[in-house]
């Protein structure tokens, strides 16, 4: 009898502990990329043709075109002033984050 009890023993020990030492399985969203490092940060620096108000954006003269976010000053940036914008690209998503918006 003490024989079938060491047994159970051993297997109660295990469960409980198999959970702890298990690794977790990850699986990947309908979105989902391949794991990757984050990108890094961008700058790129020219002239504003244009500012849309209404959607917070503005489009540099080498086309590029950021949507500004609302903890920036909107108000300063005006058609033909230079600036210089650090961003961070998400190709997975193709989309930016600005991060800084300086007048030059």
């Amino acid at each position: 009898m003490s024989k079938w009890r060491l047994v159970l023993c051993t297997c109660a020990a295990m469960a409980l502990l198999a959970p702890a030492s298990a690794k977790p399985i990850l699986v990947p969203g309908h979105d989902a990329h391949p794991a990757s490092d984050p990108e890094p940060d961008a700058e790129t620096s020219g002239q504003i043709t244009s500012v849309n108000v209404d959607t917070r954006s503005i489009t540099l003269v080498d086309g590029h075109h950021f949507k500004i976010p609302g903890w920036i000053n909107f108000d300063q940036l005006r058609a033909g002033e230079m600036v210089s914008v650090v961003y961070t690209p998400n190709p997975h998503k193709n989309t930016t984050a600005v991060k800084t918006v300086t007048i030059i």
